[in-house]
Order: structure tokens, then C-alpha cells, then sequence
């Protein structure tokens, strides 16, 4: 039993080793069980670092209980994925980092029992980054070559003060729910969405490739383009509001 209280964090480094989140020891993977993580208390679990292998979440870890602690922070200098039965529930901060180069940097949580709490925030920097989540989704700070965001239990909504940054393509899926992204610093270079209603406010040039949406709104301090050969369906009302062209 580990026990930093709810006001202290656990460090739990492997030095070059992956880590098995929710499975046993290896020979070339720290194991860490469902079992064994109920037993630390903190306010902020962090597994891994700059030097930590993989990291597979290979069966279901709960950090939801206010008593040992509501935040998890896995980090990696490789890829950060989930196979058969992992998948994460945390209630508050889930932060996940990557300093992989190249794919090894990929952070791939796609799960569809994933369950993000609404209330807490979802942070990411990797290269190519994938969320699924069951809950209704907010997105803290999150960089990365490629974001893919599915909300299957609600909206997907922004942490304030905090910012999105994609320099590729950023693809939200919110079927039937919102898209609320109304950071000023948020920078996409190209999006796709799949919601009902859209409200967006980015940085600087901004490409349109696949929308399909209610209503959308998009504000913005650059131009506005888009993808050729792509489809921007809008049933009800368009409002666009960006500093340059729009083309």
C-alpha cells in the first residue's frame, strides 16, 4: 500500500521498461493490476516517463474513487494504446504524453467503454492522438500531428484556459450532441465533424474538409478555406467570422 494522501502525487517510473496497466510482470514490462493500483492514494497517479517503453492498457483501472485519487497521468517514449479488455475510467485530470518519434508517438485510447468523466478534462501530447470516450468529453491542452475525438455520451467541449493545437487533421465525432471548441488559441489545420450543432473559434488559416452538422459557427482571426472534393453539410444556419478569406 501506497499512501501520498489525496494531496500528494505517485511517481511510478520504469527507466526503459514498458509498462502492462492492468496485467502482470514481464520481461520487459512492469506490470501494474487492477488490484495493485487500488492500493496507492494519491491526488495525481503518474506511470511512466520520457524513458518508460509502451505502455498497453491491457484490463480496466479506475481512478473514480475520491478516496484514493481521481488523477491519471501516463507518460511514454513510445506509444501509449489499449488491447482486449483495457480501457480507463477517470474521473478528474486524464493526461497522456508521448515523446515518441513518429508513430511511436501515437496515443490510441480506443476503447468504446472508455469512460472520461464530463466534468473532469482529457489532455494529450502525442503524434497521432485517438480518444474514444462513452461519456460526454472535455479536452484540456492537447498538441499533436492528428487528433481523432469520438464522444459516444455527449458533447465534446473545451477545458477553459486550456488550447487545442493540430497541426494536421482534427476529426470530432459527437453524433447527435455538440461540438463546443471556443478557445481563442485553438489551431486546427484541417477539420472534419460529425455533430449536431458546431461552435468553433481557431487561430490562424483553417481548412474545412468533411462537415456535416445542424448549425455551425465558426470564428477565427485567419482565412477560411475548403478540402476540394469535400462535402460541408449544414442543415440549419451557417455562421462564419474569420479575419481573411473565405474560399
Amino acid at each position: 500500500t501506497v499512501n501520498a494522501t489525496t494531496a500528494g502525487n505517485v511517481v511510478i517510473q520504469t527507466l526503459g521498461a514498458g509498462v502492462n496497466l492492468g496485467g502482470s510482470d514481464s520481461s520487459s514490462n512492469l506490470g501494474l493490476t487492477s488490484a495493485e493500483i487500488n492500493n496507492i492514494t494519491a491526488g495525481t497517479l503518474i506511470i511512466g516517463n520520457g524513458t518508460t517503453g509502451a505502455i498497453v492498457n491491457s484490463n480496466a483501472i479506475r481512478r473514480t474513487n475520491t478516496t484514493l485519487g481521481v488523477n491519471l497521468t501516463l507518460i511514454s517514449g513510445n506509444t501509449i494504446t489499449q488491447s482486449g479488455a483495457g480501457n480507463l475510467f477517470v474521473a478528474d485530470i486524464a493526461n497522456f504524453v508521448s515523446t515518441g518519434a513518429g508513430t511511436n508517438g501515437n496515443i490510441t485510447l480506443a476503447n468504446v467503454i472508455n469512460d472520461f468523466f464530463s466534468t473532469g478534462s482529457i489532455h494529450a501530447c502525442g503524434t497521432n492522438v485517438t480518444i474514444v470516450n462513452s461519456n460526454g468529453t472535455r479536452l484540456g491542452r492537447v498538441n499533436s500531428s492528428s487528433l481523432t475525438v469520438t464522444s459516444n455520451g455527449g458533447n465534446i467541449s473545451q477545458a477553459t484556459g486550456t488550447n487545442i493545437t493540430v497541426s494536421g487533421t482534427a476529426n470530432f465525432i459527437a453524433t447527435g450532441n455538440q461540438v463546443l471548441l471556443t478557445n481563442q488559441t485553438n489551431s486546427f489545420g484541417c477539420l472534419i465533424i460529425n455533430s449536431a450543432d458546431i461552435n468553433l473559434v481557431t487561430n490562424g488559416t483553417l481548412t474545412l474538409n468533411s462537415i456535416n452538422t445542424t448549425n455551425l459557427t465558426v470564428t477565427g482571426n485567419g482565412s477560411l478555406a475548403q478540402t476540394p472534393g469535400s462535402n460541408l453539410i449544414v442543415a440549419g444556419t451557417s455562421n462564419l467570422s474569420v479575419g481573411g478569406n473565405i474560399s
